[in-house]
């Protein structure tokens, strides 16, 4: 199962939630700031240094669920719309889940 945090404010918790999943489930995250990012984490844990805005195409269609632990308020209303609707129709598999976390 491929599982993403975009972006990463609280990179802690995608380590904590690593503990209580089995290896099998991959966990993503990214975020803009590298400097949040940590440089131990288990095998199952992967992090990237990027732009919200400007996933990899590697990514399209790869997740199954996906939360989201941060809402950009600094673009305007409607750049934050074709943000979410071009990242939920390509990044989440068909069927997938996108969870919004407004903190």
């Amino acid at each position: 199962m491929k599982f993403s945090r975009l972006p990463l404010e609280q990179v802690s918790s995608s380590l904590n939630l690593s503990k209580d999943l089995p290896t099998t489930v991959s966990l993503n995250g990214v975020d803009i700031q590298p400097r949040l990012l940590p440089v131990h984490h288990p095998p199952n844990v992967s992090f990237l240094s990027h732009s919200v805005t400007d996933l990899p195409k590697s990514w399209n269609n790869k997740f199954k669920l996906i939360i989201n632990d941060y809402y950009p308020l600094h673009l305007q209303l409607s750049s934050r719309n074709r943000l979410y609707r071009n990242s939920i129709e390509s990044l989440s598999r068909e069927g997938g889940y996108w969870r919004l976390v407004q903190r």
